[in-house]
């Protein structure tokens, strides 16, 4: 399965996602994402973003077409959880809190995104 690599990002300016390749500036502590396109307009250069709204594109697309990223809140039936990544396993899964499941197993025509972790802190239990 091919797919993209590629991560979103809050901007430390304005708050606004930006979407598009993460690095670390190390030398002046920076996190970044290198984007070519900031509201449509075509442009290639990196944007400062804070670090703990970094999330990895999964690859995967809900049943309205939008784009899958780690701290996406989702419902599929009546599961709801977050997506993250699970390092043991090395897979992206969808956290319900008290059952997990690997991605792979959801129903993506049911699977729709409701919000994420930045945006809606609301909908974490």
């Amino acid at each position: 399965m091919n797919r993209d690599i590629k991560f979103r990002g809050k901007r430390k300016e304005n708050g606004q996602w930006c979407y598009g390749y993460y690095y670390y500036n190390s030398e002046d502590d920076l996190h970044c994402i290198w984007t070519n396109s900031d509201n449509g307009q075509p442009v290639d250069y990196a944007r400062i973003v804070d670090p703990k709204t970094v999330g990895q594109y999964t690859g995967l697309k809900d049943k309205n077409g939008k784009e899958i990223y780690e701290g996406d809140k989702m419902d599929e039936w009546n599961k709801q959880g977050v997506v993250r990544w699970d390092s043991k396993n090395a897979g992206f899964i969808l956290d319900c809190g008290d059952l997990v499941y690997g991605i792979g197993v959801l129903d993506w025509e049911l699977t729709e995104i409701i919000g994420n972790i930045h945006d809606n802190p609301e909908l974490i239990q």
